[in-house]
């Protein structure tokens, strides 16, 4: 329909598709020509009529319904459809100069936002495109997880839309250039509505809501956490990150996504510029990344950090082999496990026989590091002979920080400065 804006009255008007079909696409005007897409059947066409009169000047057919408001830039027009493609067309003609073809085998149903020689729209694969307008070339895409219907809004060089997840982030404010994220905040409730500003606010329709955004500046995204970049499997470790100061002078919650699916739920609220930690236990081994997020009171949030990244290990493990006599005793101590053995302790004890002047000695090693050996050679144990109704025993026991207690016994002769195994 067209209709006189001063009484309403109405001055032409033009079927699109037949019968029961209908029109979800809503109009763009320019060029004195009036651009609309139409659902019929999911056949629908992409129409241009004459603005004043309302004759079809051209269609172009996609093969599936349009139901994508189209958008006029540089004297063309573009338009998502159904089928999961999204058109340049020539203004004039009706022409195609270029298509893209998005991850989803149906419903680009957001409508186009142009400018600086860009075409941004969201898609049903989840994703928001950056296109060059003059050819069709992907620029960035970033992924939201779940449905795009709405459209993008696009102000000062920042790119605002909404999208259905119930759970994570629906409300976006990305870098129009990059696809960076600079802030999102979470509704709890999917995203139909497209977005609007005015006078520097912001302004989303949800289910039974009406969200506005002025001036409340999101977290400056922290640097990286920081903790140990190894850690044993089953043992909990704890990682650490200084918070940035609000730029509202907020307190502010953080969130920590631990690699392994895991997530810590938000935590706080920590003052600004606080040092806040967390702890974590991993259950199996491998590499995994550490990131962390926060949010000030309004529910506005930083980008994720940089990554942190893990090793986590299975246990030390210490295994003594190797004792051997001689003028004094060695053993010889491995570390079989994942970890490294710290403040690892020796002991060696011989007991039994006559005339025995010294029967304990202990070492002190610092680390053993996995798959390492070390030889741990002991002093004379005395000068004596010890009988054979009394055999001395010799005693070897090994510790480390929480590693088990390993002990090997033999038997043994001890004849003057030379001992003589068993």
């Amino acid at each position: 329909y067209c209709f006189n804006t001063v009484d309403g009255t109405k001055i032409w008007s033009k079927n699109v598709g037949y019968g029961v079909h209908f029109t979800m696409s809503s109009p763009a005007v320019a060029d004195g020509k009036l651009f609309i897409g139409s659902t019929e059947g999911m056949n629908g066409n992409m129409y241009c009529f004459n603005a004043s009169n309302g004759n079809v000047l051209w269609t172009f057919s996609p093969g599936s319904d349009v139901k994508s408001s189209p958008a006029f830039a540089y004297s063309n027009v573009y338009v998502g459809a159904d089928n999961g493609m999204v058109y340049c067309l020539d203004a004039t003609t009706g022409q195609l100069k270029w298509e893209f073809e998005t991850g989803a085998d149906f419903y680009v149903r957001s409508s186009p936002a142009i400018s600086n020689g860009y075409v941004y729209i969201g898609s049903a694969d989840h994703k928001i495109y950056c296109l060059h307008a003059f050819n069709g070339t992907e620029k960035w895409t970033y992924d939201t997880g779940t449905f795009v219907y709405t459209s993008p809004l696009l102000a000062d060089d920042k790119l605002y839309i909404g999208h259905l997840t119930t759970t994570d982030k629906n409300i976006l404010c990305l870098n129009a250039t990059s696809g960076d994220e600079i802030w999102s905040y979470s509704t709890g409730e999917g995203m139909w509505s497209n977005p609007a500003i005015a006078n520097g606010k912001l302004y989303v329709g949800e289910r039974g809501k009406i969200h506005c955004f002025g001036s409340n500046l999101p977290p400056e995204t922290p640097d990286p956490p920081f903790g140990p970049d190894e850690g044993i499997v089953g043992k909990e470790h704890t990682f650490c990150i200084e918070l940035p100061i609000d730029p509202n002078g907020e307190p502010l919650s953080v969130l920590w996504d631990w690699g392994d699916g895991n997530f810590s739920g938000w935590m706080g609220p920590y003052n600004s510029g606080e040092t806040a930690c967390a702890s974590h236990t991993w259950t199996a081994i491998g590499d995994y990344e550490i990131k962390v997020k926060i949010e000030n009171k309004y529910g506005v949030q930083s980008s994720w950090t940089d990554p942190f990244l893990i090793h986590i290990v299975e246990p030390a493990f210490i295994e003594l082999r190797d004792i051997r006599g001689g003028f004094g005793i060695s053993v010889v101590v491995e570390n079989i496990g994942g970890a490294t053995a710290t403040n690892v302790k020796v002991n060696i004890t011989i007991e039994g026989g006559l005339f025995i002047h010294i029967r304990n000695v202990s070492y002190a090693v610092e680390n053993i590091t996995a798959d390492e050996s070390i030889k741990v050679p002991s002093q004379i144990f005395g000068i004596g002979l010890g009988k054979l109704t009394d055999i001395p025993m010799i005693t070897v026991t090994a510790s480390a920080d929480d590693v088990e207690e390993v002990t090997k016994t033999v038997e043994c002769f001890v004849l003057l400065f030379l001992v003589i195994l068993r």
